[in-house]
């Protein structure tokens, strides 16, 4: 797996081999550039993703949303906001193991994501906006818009960045 040299990104997307995109299109799913999200496919009327500790999840009555996903800046900030967020009913499916997989348990996967979005909550109330920018922010190493002032923004960014750690 290639980690893209993305400028600016706190978390570094991945890219699978060559091998592994037809290992993953073999299985039925489209590979994703992102620091969590490995793939994503359907199976009917649910949709199936791939985390890249190798575990699969299925998604009950989404598969209208892969288009959605595919097209999202952020697919983990994408997860939160449209399944984990909304309650959507999941079930793990089990595992597609590729060599290149990063060695976390799903609850650190799932954590990471929830921690992230739990403390913007608290600094930023209920300003969806405002809540939506910083998580793409955090996630993606990039400056988090508070609309006040760049000093602000520079210690917010600061704050965020010492307490959340890289996936890798």
């Amino acid at each position: 797996m290639q980690i893209l040299e993305d400028k600016g990104r706190f978390y570094k997307r991945k890219r699978p081999s060559p091998d592994e995109k037809i290992m993953l299109a073999n299985e039925g799913l489209q590979y994703t550039l992102s620091s969590n999200v490995s793939a994503v496919g359907t199976d009917g009327d649910d949709l199936i993703i791939r985390f890249h500790n190798g575990s699969l999840y299925s998604y009950t009555n989404r598969a209208h949303l892969i288009d959605d996903i595919l097209r999202s800046s952020s697919k983990g900030h994408w997860v939160f906001a449209h399944l984990r967020r909304n309650n959507a009913k999941f079930k793990k499916i089990g595992s597609l193991p590729l060599k290149s997989d990063i060695a976390l348990t799903d609850e650190e996967i799932f954590g990471t994501i929830d921690e992230v979005q739990k403390s913007i909550d608290a600094l930023v109330g209920d300003s969806t906006t405002i809540k939506n920018s910083m998580f793409t922010g955090v996630l993606l190493g990039q400056t988090i818009p508070t609309y006040t002032n760049p000093l602000m923004d520079a210690a917010m960014v600061s704050v965020i960045k010492t307490m959340f750690t890289p996936l890798i």
